[in-house]
Parts: C-alpha cells; structure tokens; sequence
C-alpha cells in the first residue's frame, strides 16, 4: 500500500484454477493493482477468459509458470514490455505507473524454484540493468521488485529455514540497487506436516517508508499468501 495506492501479489499456483478466490478477493478488496505469478495457463489461452470487469489484465501467459496484472481502469499505466523477461525459469513483468505527482515502476517476478544458479544470477543481473535503464531515463522513479522469489537466505530474512548462494546473491541485488525488502512474515505454507515456512515472496522497494505490508491467507488451493 503506498498512500491510498495499493498494490496485491501473490502466487496464485493456477489462475484458471482459482479464478474465482481472484474475483472474489479484487471485488472485495478492490486493489489498484493484483499481481499473479505461477498462473499455469497456456500461450495460447484468451485473455477474455480471464477479465474482470472494472480491471484490464496485462498477461505473460506460460504453461506451468507465467505472469498476470489486473490494473484498475483508473490507474494510468504503461506497460514496459522491452524490459520483461521470459526465460525458462525466470519471468519478469514490467509497468510503469503515474500515481498522482510521481512515477512508479513496478517489476514483477517469478523464478523457479528449479532454476539453475546460472539462470538466477543471470536474471537478477538483468533486473539490475533494467533499474539502471529506467533510472538513467526517469531519476525520481519510486521502484519497486515483488514476487516469487524462491530463495532462503537467514542471515537477510526473518523466516528462512536455511541459506543458498542464489539467496545471499538476492541480498547483494537489493542493496546494489538501494532497494529495502519490506515482508517479514512467512509467506509459504507448506501442504506437509512438519516443514517450515519460509518467506519466499518478497517485496523490494526504493522508497519504504511509503509502504505499510500485510499479509492475507492464501487464495483458492494456492500455498503462498497474498
């Protein structure tokens, strides 16, 4: 939530799945913005499938991964499709926002849990250029990294059951890049007995005091929160 802007993601581990816990849970919160990652839809599904009166949906439709924003009507926007990413096991979603007198971009993530440490380094490097990009352009840009990250780093995290090179390489991207990680509760609940909960989605931001973070229970049959 960023002054009366607010901002939901989640992992939502199959949008045709749980299309209707997302309708519900736009209708009744009515947020400006509703990311969703994991939405395991095909390249070739209709996006009309999926519309939401009131919203528009900008999709990065990829069987067993990819990336979904509903955006109010009112928001202004622009998406920033020469900075997204679509690799096998790394999806970034970018947007640009005009909040009333100042700039917003918004980059959207998903990497898999899978991916290769190459793959993730790689991905993050590339964000990193992104954020160069768009502050050499654009210098009083509010930025802000959200989504599924799939790391462990416990010496950065206060629910991290462990550390890996691919998480302690996550906390060098934010603070290369001056950018607070806000989520300090567990994000994951896992479907075993016995295993831990982790943060996993995490929110970066430039500008942190704007932010006030809470975390609701998962929607539909998904594991992570929103």
């Amino acid at each position: 939530m960023s002054g009366k802007f607010r901002l939901d993601f989640c992992n939502i581990r199959g949008l045709r799945t749980n299309f209707f816990s997302v309708y519900a849970h736009i209708c009744f919160h009515q947020p400006d913005v509703f990311a969703l990652c994991e939405t395991q839809v095909s390249g070739d599904s209709d996006p009309q499938d999926f519309h939401i009166p009131g919203y528009h949906l900008l999709s990065l439709f990829v069987f067993h991964r990819g990336l979904v924003m509903y955006i109010r009507d009112n928001v202004v926007y622009q998406h920033q499709q020469q900075l997204d990413c679509n690799d096998a096991e790394f999806n970034t979603l970018w947007v640009k926002f005009k909040i009333r007198s100042h700039v917003l971009h918004f980059g959207f993530l998903y990497r898999s849990p899978n991916a290769e440490r190459e793959h993730t380094y790689n991905g993050f490097d590339s964000l990193s250029e992104s954020i160069t990009r768009i502050l050499e352009s654009c210098p009083n840009s509010e930025i802000v990294v959200a989504g599924d990250f799939n790391i462990h780093n416990s010496d950065w995290l206060h629910h991290s059951s462990h550390s890996t090179p691919e998480g302690r390489y996550v906390e060098l991207f934010a603070a290369h890049n001056h950018l607070a990680q806000l989520v300090n509760e567990p994000t994951h609940i896992p479907c075993i007995e016995g295993q831990p909960q982790n943060t996993l989605d995490l929110f970066l931001t430039s500008h942190p005091d704007k932010y006030d973070v809470k975390i609701f229970a998962p929607l539909g049959n998904s594991d992570h929160c929103t």
